[in-house]
């Protein structure tokens, strides 16, 4: 039987390269928009992220935003002075290539089908806003990883809550 693409993915090592490649060429086109286009990283937003970062880390409080972004900028910038833009931009090139998988895997589990699953992954590997937002340093990246990682551990054990 021929599948999606042409691969066959009751093979399972087929399957798993299919995948990888996919996650792999979605990180490369990431790091290229994020390092090589020479694009700007800062929002408006971005800002006011940086700031209360800054407010933090004077043990300060400013109740402008949520703190949870607030928090990985001031970890980031306790680790590096100089470079946590850096650190952070790669941050969300990581967190946005796992999404890919969580992607994959919670479409795999809810339609049963691989190439359902594999096609979903593909178009969030390579649709444009996605990649655009990973050079932003706002919060659409982590907030997305972290609502997929919550549905991806939840589908492996439904009773995920009782162990909080």
């Amino acid at each position: 039987m021929k599948s999606f693409f042409l691969l066959n993915f009751s093979v399972d090592k087929t399957r798993r390269k299919a995948i990888v490649i996919v996650i792999i060429l979605g990180g490369l086109i990431r790091i290229f928009a994020s390092f090589f286009l020479n694009l700007p990283h800062m929002h408006t937003d971005s800002i006011g992220y940086f700031e209360q970062a800054d407010t933090i880390l004077k043990s300060g409080y400013t109740n402008y935003f949520p703190n949870g972004y607030p928090f990985i900028i001031a970890f980031f910038k306790l680790l590096s002075e100089t470079q946590y833009v850096t650190f952070l931009l790669w941050v969300n090139i990581l967190m946005s290539a796992c999404s890919i998988y969580f992607v994959y895997d919670i479409s795999r589990k809810t339609f049963g089908s691989n190439e359902i699953a594999f096609f979903a992954a593909l178009i969030l590997a390579f649709f444009p806003t996605q990649i655009n937002y990973v050079r932003w340093l706002l919060t659409e990246v982590p907030t997305t990883f972290f609502l997929l990682g919550f549905y991806f551990f939840y589908l492996r054990n439904k009773n995920l809550l009782e162990h909080l």
